[in-house]
């Protein structure tokens, strides 16, 4: 039974952190309904800072199915109750009432369309924000890193080497994210190989074949926009391959 947060109750980050452990141990994830993992990684990405207010949205899908989070909910607070069930022409199959799905979902429906994955983040990592204002231009390059390994190729699902090059796109941002569609339609197909588009000042749509593997493809993205600002301010780039660092070998 999920958890009901009344009215008005304030939960700190290490609360909600503990929550979201708990609710993965008491429900096999092999047998979590699509509605339930979006509620767990509501939850989780939230515990991580990527959603704060009720910023941010996922989707997934099964078929021609897909479910969608709640626009205006806390992400900590989203419940299983409250997923969108939806065709993929966006009719609503279910869901609550007084909520709606998402403003992302006509982003989601593109993403699907042009790339087919099974799940899709949309995050507003301060970390992701921050690289696409220290890096202006239309990629994010970033080299010479350990954990370019964990982003997968869109193309083929294989492995890049941790020296090679990644190129994420960055797109402006706009008022509302339903204008975003013809930039992002852009993007998807100027660099298909890569499974995350940047926002600027705004955040990122990441994705993979299953919810675990979008996680972690997001967190991989999350980790390597942190390097990159971290490597800006300290003078360093994140595309010139390094030299002079010798080590044992």
């Amino acid at each position: 039974m999920e958890e009901e947060y009344p009215v008005g109750t304030v939960k700190t980050k290490e609360e909600n952190e503990r929550n979201v452990g708990q609710s993965l141990t008491n429900q096999n994830e092999d047998q979590m309904t699509p509605p339930q993992v979006l509620s767990y990684l509501c939850r989780h990405l939230y515990s991580l800072g990527w959603m704060p207010g009720s910023g941010g949205a996922i989707s997934t899908r099964e078929g021609d199915t897909l479910y969608v989070t709640p626009s205006g909910v806390q992400k900590e607070r989203v419940k299983a109750s409250d997923v969108f069930e939806l065709r993929a022409d966006g009719t609503v199959l279910s869901g609550p009432s007084n909520l709606r799905p998402s403003q992302c979902l006509p982003l989601f429906q593109l993403i699907y369309e042009v790339h087919g994955p099974g799940t899709i983040i949309h995050s507003h990592s301060m970390a992701v924000v921050m690289a696409t204002i220290l890096y202006p231009g239309h990629w994010l390059r970033i080299s010479h890193l350990h954990m370019i390994k964990g982003v997968p190729r869109q193309d083929t699902g294989g492995r890049r080497r941790w020296d090679e090059e990644l190129c994420i796109p960055v797109i402006e941002n706009e008022a509302e994210d339903k204008n975003l569609a013809g930039r992002l339609r852009v993007a998807l197909c100027a660099q298909p190989d890569c499974p995350a588009v940047l926002i600027r000042r705004h955040g990122a749509y990441i994705w993979g074949e299953s919810w675990d593997k979008a996680k972690t493809t997001a967190e991989s993205i999350d980790y390597l926009c942190d390097i990159a600002v971290r490597m800006k301010q300290s003078g360093l780039s994140s595309e010139v391959p390094p030299s002079g660092e010798k080590g044992f070998e």
